[in-house]
């Protein structure tokens, strides 16, 4: 099974994140939504360590913007990720 971590209290870039996927990406319709505290790991996977497991807006991985010093953000960030995945967004 797929697993979305985000962050506690997620802001709408999170959120937006999160339904990307499970909205589009047929691997991650039925994932589970999993909230750390911001710089903290789930279940101590590294963040993108593991296919079945997914940071969005958190973490510092693929899908988080936070780390990053252009003008971006998590959703479109997760956008691109499914567009490069070849799933159709429409």
């Amino acid at each position: 099974m797929k697993t979305i971590v985000t962050h506690f209290n997620p802001d709408l870039d999170a959120v937006c994140s999160v339904w990307l996927l499970k909205k589009f990406h047929p691997e991650y319709v039925h994932a589970e939504v999993q909230f750390v505290p911001v710089e903290i790991k789930w279940r101590e996977i590294d963040v993108d360590s593991n296919p079945n497991v997914l940071y969005v807006d958190t973490g510092f991985g693929v899908l988080d913007h936070h780390q990053v010093n252009s003008n971006t953000c998590a959703a479109k960030l997760t956008l691109e990720f499914l567009k490069k995945a070849g799933v159709e967004v429409d």
